[in-house]
């Protein structure tokens, strides 16, 4: 027989089990609470994360999921296989391939892919999942934290877009150079047996198309130079809305498109090489116009913009002019957006003008060192927009005071007979053909083959009275010292020394600002008889 507790001991087992129901609703809201902690922290979190378990369901979704890639968590639990569907085509069976290999894993597995958003914007993704186990050792399932690297990945691709035309751009200026060097022996040549030819004959306009065509190769390795690293731009404060203007509208002469300007009367001045910049607005111009293929208005705005650090990406924070140049051509297709700015990427036919490939790469290493921003968007059937982002003026006019670092000579040196000078340059038929030039137009030439040797002569002939009255110096020698040091040791020996810079770079800093070098000239090769006879009376004569 079982004996009936008293009520004393109902009485504290009733207090024991409401104090077991206490502790049991005080641990189930410390749980709770720690949940909702735990929940919020992963919740707050910037990066789409998850966790599925082991029967492949999602045990938890961050609402950032629905911020990175439009869809809500709740899409993601009622469709298991969305995270696939929306990884980009290109690199679907490599996300697959992982998915199926990270169950087998017992460690971090990573990986980077696009995916296309409930937008359809392409997104890049890094993904990172490892296994979760219980305090027991028991396998929960797998977690896995997605983060937008989209920003990131447009960082390395313009690094490494820099880095192959840095070495494209090496490349094309020595190419140039000596190819210019070539190519003055050619032209000197030609203006030499067109002085010896009648004028009006068959042979002399033969040369004179064999001097044309000459002169359109010296345009292509003007901008191969312009391509390349010694391309830097000769920078002058402008005023950036007229120079937009006129630049557009010479681009347009001779075609039936309009243009549309929207330019406001307060834009920041900026600092541009004035030669190059209308080379990049004319390149996009003539791009725009081949794409309307007919009637058609060409949009033209411009804006003052300011770029904030979180903003930049490729651009330092700071002030800046934007230009948008939209046509409304055919478009370009999506998949050739990232390449239109690389060295001979063309969708025109190749073997004519249209087919060069260089226009846009050379743009984009122009407006790269003005320190600026070039980028296109666009939309099949609807046109496409340039962008030109160029930063504010520094420099103000400071160089409206170049050239005053070397005085000329005013005292004129008497005329005795033919007027002397000397040649260096380390290249045999350039050297010849200048001399025969000079020749021509009736001076007397010495030759020297690099910079030793021509200072060697200067200061023979100075101590023997009978001093050169001009110098021509290659800037860059192969063999030997170039102009650049020959001239300081020149100018050491006779401070009135009248040297001229000749060179294949064009684009040279030292071409441009020859006088802050001690140059009283300069000459690019390849250069016409007329050029050479122009440029040496003119630093003869002083003027």
């Amino acid at each position: 027989m079982v004996r009936k507790p008293t009520y004393e001991e109902l009485e504290k087992r009733i207090k024991e089990l409401e104090t077991e129901a206490l502790e049991i609703k005080r641990a189930k809201e410390a749980l709770r609470e720690s949940e909702e902690r735990f929940r919020n922290v992963a919740d707050f979190t910037y990066d789409w994360e998850y966790w599925i378990g082991p029967d492949g369901h999602y045990i938890y979704i961050s609402p950032s999921c629905e911020r990175i890639t439009g869809y809500s968590p709740e899409w993601f639990v009622n469709d298991p296989g969305l995270f696939e569907k929306i990884v980009h085509p290109d690199d679907h069976s490599v996300v697959v391939s992982h998915i199926r290999e990270e169950q087998k894993q017992e460690e971090v597995f990573s990986i980077d892919f696009r995916i296309i958003t409930r937008s359809g914007e392409e997104l890049w993704i890094s993904h990172n999942c490892q296994p979760v186990y219980g305090t027991d050792g028991n396998y929960l399932g797998r977690r896995a934290s997605n983060r937008d690297i989209s920003k990131r990945k447009k960082m390395q691709e313009e690094l490494l877009k820099a880095k192959k035309l840095e070495s494209l751009g090496v490349l094309a200026g020595g190419i140039a150079h000596d190819f210019n060097n070539m190519l003055a022996a050619v032209l000197g040549k030609i203006s030499i047996a067109q002085m010896e030819t009648k004028p009006g004959t068959k042979a002399f306009e033969l040369l004179t198309e064999a001097e044309n065509a000459g002169m359109r190769a010296k345009g292509l390795t003007a901008k191969l130079i312009t391509f390349s690293k010694g391309g830097d731009p000769f920078k002058q404060e402008v005023s950036i809305g007229e120079f937009v203007k006129d630049s557009v509208s010479s681009a347009l002469s001779g075609s039936d498109i309009d243009s549309e300007f929207t330019i406001p009367d307060d834009l920041w001045p900026v600092n541009i090489d004035e030669v190059q910049m209308k080379h990049v607005i004319h390149n996009i111009v003539t791009n725009a116009v081949e794409a309307i293929s007919g009637q058609g208005t060409i949009k033209v705005s411009c804006e003052n913009v300011e770029i904030g650090e979180k903003d930049g990406l490729t651009l330092k924070a700071g002030k800046y002019v934007k230009i948008s140049l939209k046509d409304q051509g055919y478009g370009i297709p999506e998949e050739n957006l990232s390449k239109i700015f690389d060295p001979y990427y063309s969708t025109k036919e190749m073997g004519t003008d249209k087919g060069m490939g260089l226009g846009l790469s050379i743009s984009h290493s122009i407006v790269k060192k003005h320190g600026g921003l070039i980028t296109v968007e666009s939309e099949l059937g609807v046109g496409t927009t340039f962008f030109i982002c160029l930063p504010e003026s520094d420099l103000g006019l400071r160089n409206a005071g170049l050239g005053l670092e070397r005085k000329l000579r005013t005292k004129k040196k008497p005329i005795i007979g033919k007027r002397k000078i000397l040649v260096m340059d380390d290249e045999e038929m350039v050297r010849d053909v200048t001399a025969a030039m000079l020749s021509k137009i009736g001076y007397e030439v010495e030759l020297a083959k690099e910079g030793s040797e021509a200072i060697e002569m200067y200061i023979k002939d100075k101590e023997s009275d009978q001093s050169y009255d001009g110098v021509i110096l290659d800037l860059t020698n192969k063999i030997g010292m170039g102009g650049k040091e020959a001239i300081k040791k020149l100018l050491e020996i006779d401070p009135d020394v009248k040297a001229i810079v000749s060179t294949g770079y064009s684009y040279d800093p030292i071409v441009t600002k020859f006088r802050e070098y001690g140059f009283c000239g300069a000459l690019t090769k390849p250069f016409s008889m007329d050029e050479l006879g122009k440029t040496v009376r003119k630093v003869l004569e002083g003027n």
